[in-house]
């Protein structure tokens, strides 16, 4: 067995998950295709087939049944009984491995990183290699790096869910720069100094004009999960040389845990930050959606954010604040000259077709998805047919109908929870402002022209035993250390005992399965 596929075993496969897929014809990731793969029938499309699918849902909720016009149309385009099973996201992984355990997965379903590792070698999913070539605009529909992600040299065992790469960017409050006759910092030149000064007069200046001492410097998210540590702060980490999690220097992968001397600078920074008010004094307990909530309270002047939720932001915020102007900034520049806008390693969640599948389905799914990744397609799948949930004139006015107007939030959640290709318009519905996907791009690509290297560790981490084992709670522990730092109950050297902590007790271990796993996948062993 190949070494990728050794690796792949520290995992630790369940006993169920590897039952219930005993029953299938194996494979291993450097065979091609066999059997249950190999052309046998041109599927005619004459004969209806029915397609059971699976992904988790999130808030609100999936369709109650599949009498939705969506799901009608597919069916009648295709020939096919569409069936689209939705499992609420917290559970989806448990049942997902129920259903391997008794042999039963779905057609046509969406896994998540781990499982998808774990199951590659154990010919639970068709290879698509070989057959892309047969469906232009599928092969076409998201970028190669995230095709590629999680999988073997070679080899294709799933279709990445297109998420955009460099999404959080610097944004600042343009009004409340003029009113404190702050000029709008070069983008060439803005330093970490320019950004902590703009946020120490945003924090004392009183740049509401309301008399009282409520708006914040900056801020970000303490209590999230993981050890990214403050969500909102990545362009000062960046700044500061902190990895994404991991970097690669002299082809070998190194954690953030590590780089002692990069996270005293960082931590020196924020604890001043915070102690001299700079630094929201709620970040600790601010979480998910604060930092928009603050911008739209108008609290906050300085932060780092998403576009579509800044444009929410400033909805809620003109009500307060109508002259309130949010614009784009770069990240601001260490002295060192480093600066970047994080980077995120999109596709790891995939959707795949089970290997059990007879040709015609086969063909036929594949069909389905690649004209889904159509502009046809994307269109139907996100507003729904024309007539629905809205109409058009000919003069290319588009209105909601009665049922749009109390359906439009969940209409295009096959295109967000499901399967989408990599346009700029993946949000937008037809009914929607069709000059935003413009802002959105405007906003991504200068966020692309900053673009730190991501995270090169994805993917192989959940190949380490010890990390899957002990990364929740050496992080835990870490966090906690420089959560303690910026807060001003340790002191900044206290960092070197908790590297050294994590390193004896199970870091250098993690490091190690990771590096291998990482330097097996990259020569294809």
């Amino acid at each position: 067995m190949k070494k990728w596929i050794a690796i792949a075993m520290i995992a630790s496969l369940s006993t169920v998950i590897t039952a219930g897929c005993s029953n299938e014809k194996k494979t291993t990731q450097g065979d091609t295709p066999t059997t249950t793969n190999t052309p046998k029938a041109t599927d005619s499309g004459k004969e209806k087939i029915t397609i059971n699918s699976m992904a988790g849902s999130f808030k609100g909720g999936g369709w109650p049944d599949n009498n939705h016009p969506i799901i009608q149309h597919i069916n009648e385009k295709f020939n096919v009984d569409f069936n689209m099973q939705w499992v609420p996201g917290a559970n989806y992984d448990e049942k997902l491995n129920v259903m391997a355990a008794s042999g039963q997965l779905p057609d046509l379903f969406v896994v998540n990183e781990l499982e998808y590792l774990r199951w590659q070698s154990q010919g639970v999913f068709v290879e698509l290699t070989p057959y892309l070539k047969q469906y232009p605009n599928l092969a076409k529909a998201i970028p190669q790096e995230m095709m590629e992600v999680l999988n073997p040299p070679g080899k294709l065992y799933g279709l990445g869910k297109f998420q955009p790469a460099n999404q959080l960017s610097v944004v600042v409050r343009k009004d409340w720069l003029t009113k404190l006759n702050i000029p709008v910092p070069n983008p060439d030149t803005f330093t970490l100094d320019q950004f902590y000064e703009i946020a120490k007069a945003f924090a004392k200046n009183d740049p509401d004009g309301n008399g009282k001492a409520d708006t914040v410097g900056f801020t970000a998210s303490g209590s999230d999960p993981g050890i990214s540590l403050l969500n909102g702060a990545q362009p000062l980490e960046i700044a500061f040389g902190l990895a994404d999690l991991w970097k690669e220097e002299n082809g070998k992968l190194i954690p953030r845990h590590v780089q002692t001397n990069e996270l005293k600078q960082y931590l020196a920074f924020m604890r001043k930050a915070y102690e001299e008010g700079v630094l929201d004094r709620d970040f600790m307990t601010n979480s998910g959606t604060i930092v928009n909530d603050k911008i739209g309270g108008n609290q906050l002047g300085l932060a780092v954010a998403q576009h579509q939720l800044v444009e929410r932001s400033v909805a809620q915020l003109k009500k307060i604040a109508p002259n309130a102007e949010i614009i784009q900034l770069p990240p601001p520049k260490a002295p060192s000259g480093l600066r970047g806008n994080p980077t995120r390693v999109g596709g790891t969640t995939k959707i795949v077709l089970n290997a059990k599948l007879d040709e015609k389905k086969r063909q036929r799914i594949l069909s389905l998805l690649d004209w889904w990744a159509t502009e046809e397609g994307t269109k139907i799948i996100k507003s729904g047919p024309e007539g629905i949930f809205y109409t058009k004139s000919a003069d290319g006015k588009v209105e909601l109908t009665e049922r749009g107007k109390k359906e439009q939030d969940s209409v295009n959640i096959l295109n967000n929870w499901f399967f989408r290709n990599s346009s700029m318009k993946y949000e937008t519905r037809e009914w929607d402002d069709q000059k935003k996907p413009e802002a959105l791009v405007k906003f991504q690509t200068e966020n692309a022209m900053y673009a730190a290297k991501a995270d090169p560790s994805v993917g192989f981490t959940n190949l380490s035993a010890t990390y899957m084992k002990k990364s929740t709670d050496l992080d835990a522990k870490f966090k906690e250390a420089m959560l303690k730092i910026i807060m001003g109950r340790e002191p900044v050297e206290s960092i070197e005992k908790a590297v050294e902590d994590w390193k004896k007790n199970g870091g250098d271990q993690i490091v190690k399965e990771v590096n291998e796993a990482y330097s097996a996948n990259k020569s294809g062993k």
